[in-house]
Parts: structure tokens; C-alpha cells; sequence
């Protein structure tokens, strides 16, 4: 009987949380002055974009698109837009506009934002070990593919969706966020039907977002793989899985957490491409309907929300670098 050899598994290595613990709270009066520095700068921008915001009405008038005239002064209008905005009624006063929001906002946020994380999950690891195994077949196939993908754009990819797993093959739902005879509640019937119709756009957001990710973190570790600690890690005999992700991968992705976090922050502005090829009723169709129809209060919730989020990313990405850099906590 001839021998059967088993592959040994991998062995587990369980460590201590502590001294991630330990980091974690030495990090927090870093953080805490590095975010007390760029604050101005995140109020600024805030600032600017509630601004550009309000003055959306004025500028749809005079450029003759189809938007009510704003009555009243300025500087009182002002004021009270500022004032919705700083006690969080992003809903500005108008009816109609907070159930807007309420409606499609979580939607996108939910769509895109799992696409986004995903996608730069999936591509990041891509892109890792594609530079690790650089000059091989697999670097090749993965790049070539990646960069086909990104070149695709994703409105085609989404029309190949709705005609293969959707329209033939009956694999996934067609269209729309939820089952048309449900109502939007808390309930495990409701979700379990929104992550059902969410599962054909989110996966060719990720695929159409696989090309961008894995190119960016490939060429930034390129950059790293040949740096001294990196050479070192390989000369003490580390196993190549922690020398890539411990060290290279983990320098590697400090650069790309910048553009991530862009990606991420635009996400509650939803995908009105996609979202219109699979009647997704999220902030990028409704941002568009809007746009068309000269609702200048809903593209002034949503304009404003988008950049609320961005700032709010930023901050949270801002403090991740200073807890994984400790260069930045000199």
C-alpha cells in the first residue's frame, strides 16, 4: 500500500493581547495632539463645503438651471443654514428632505462602503503578494488581469451582471435594494433581504474596484521590499508570511490608507452608475434625480453629508497612521 503523506498544517500561534494594548494607550496623547493640530484645517474644509452648499441655489439661478429663486437676505439665510448643520438637522427645515436621507443614505453607505472595504481587503493582498513574487506568473496574471478590470468600466461590468447571473441564470435578484414587498423596519426578514439584493452590485463594485487597489499596493511595496529591515527580517530566518506582512505589507499600506480613506469618506455619495443600472435607491440616485429635477434642498443635504463623512473618515484615518507610525508620534 503505498504511503499517503498528509500536508502539515500551518502551527497557530496564539499571543498576548497585551502589548497591542499597551501601543494602543501610549498612542492616545499622540493622537490626540495630532488631531488637535489638524483640526483647524478639518473645520476649514467643513466650513467651505457648507458654504459651497448654501450657495448652490444662487449659483443654480444665475447659471439658468431649473431652481426655485432664494428669497430672503443672504447673511440670514446663512446663518440659519449654518445653525441646521451644526445641531446635526442635515434636513435643513425642509419637508420632505430628512426622509430622503434616511431612505438612501444607509443604503449607499452600506453599498458602497462594504464594496470599498472589500476591494481594498482583497486587492491589497493581491498587490502584496504580486510584488513579493515579482517577475513570476502569478505577478503577471495578477497584474494583467487587475489592470483589465480597472480599465473596464463599471457600468459595462454591471450590465454583464444583470445579463448573465441575473437575467439567464436567475442566480441573484435584479434589481432594487430590497423585496418591493417589504417595508423598510429592523427585523431579520428585512436585512436578510436587503444583503440578498445587495450581493450583485457590491460584488462588481469589488471587481471593478480590484485593479486600482492591487496596482496601488503592488508599486508601494516595491518601494519597501528592499529595504534594509526588510532584508534583515529574511536574513534572521522569518517566515516569508510574516516578513511580507509584518514588515513590508504593513509600511507598504500606510500610503495607500490616505487614498482608502477618500474612497471610503464618498461613499455615502453612493455610485449613481451602478445604482442606476440595478434601480438601487441610494444617495447617488437620489443626488442625480435631484440634480435633474432642480431639488436643490436634497442636493444640499446630500452635498453636505458627503462632506461630513469625509472629514469623518479623514479624522479616524488620521488617527490608525498615528497608532501604526510611530514616527509620527515624534
Amino acid at each position: 500500500v503505498p504511503a499517503v503523506r498528509l500536508p502539515r498544517l500551518p502551527q497557530i500561534e496564539l499571543r498576548s493581547p497585551l502589548p497591542a494594548l499597551r501601543s494602543t494607550v501610549s498612542a492616545a496623547p499622540h493622537i490626540g495632539r495630532h488631531l488637535l493640530r489638524r483640526g483647524p484645517i478639518y473645520a476649514v474644509a467643513l466650513w467651505v463645503a457648507v458654504t459651497i452648499a448654501y450657495a448652490l441655489p444662487r449659483l443654480a439661478a444665475r447659471g439658468g438651471l431649473p431652481a426655485s429663486a432664494s428669497t430672503g437676505s443672504f447673511w440670514g439665510g446663512y446663518a440659519h443654514f449654518l445653525r441646521e448643520v451644526a445641531t446635526g438637522h442635515l434636513g435643513l427645515g425642509v419637508p420632505g428632505v430628512g426622509s430622503v436621507l434616511s431612505h438612501s443614505l444607509p443604503f449607499s453607505l452600506a453599498l458602497v462602503g462594504t464594496a470599498t472595504v472589500l476591494g481594498f481587503a482583497i486587492g491589497g493582498i493581491l498587490g502584496l503578494l504580486a510584488a513579493w513574487r515579482r517577475g513570476s506568473v502569478a505577478d503577471g496574471v495578477a497584474t494583467t488581469m487587475t489592470a483589465v478590470l480597472w480599465s473596464t468600466p463599471a457600468f459595462a461590468l454591471a450590465g454583464l451582471a444583470v445579463e448573465f447571473p441575473a437575467l439567464r441564470w436567475h442566480w441573484l435578484p435584479l434589481q432594487w435594494a430590497y423585496g418591493i414587498d417589504l417595508r423598510p423596519a429592523w427585523t431579520w426578514q428585512f436585512a436578510a433581504s436587503a444583503f440578498r439584493h445587495g450581493e450583485l452590485p457590491v460584488i462588481v463594485l469589488v471587481i471593478s474596484s480590484l485593479g486600482l487597489w492591487a496596482l496601488s499596493v503592488r508599486t508601494l511595496t516595491l518601494g519597501v521590499v528592499n529595504e534594509d529591515y526588510v532584508l534583515l527580517a529574511r536574513a534572521k530566518g522569518l517566515a516569508p508570511s510574516r516578513t511580507l506582512f509584518r514588515y513590508a505589507g504593513r509600511n507598504a499600506l500606510l500610503p495607500a490608507l490616505t487614498a482608502f480613506a477618500v474612497a471610503f469618506s464618498i461613499a455615502i455619495g453612493g455610485v449613481p452608475a451602478i445604482e442606476e443600472v440595478f434601480s438601487y435607491a441610494g444617495g447617488g440616485w437620489e443626488l442625480q434625480q435631484a440634480a435633474m429635477t432642480g431639488n436643490i434642498p436634497v442636493v444640499q443635504a446630500l452635498f453636505v453629508a458627503i462632506a461630513l463623512s469625509v472629514v469623518v473618515v479623514n479624522v479616524l484615518v488620521d488617527a490608525a497612521q498615528v497608532m501604526l507610525d510611530p514616527r509620527l508620534r515624534q
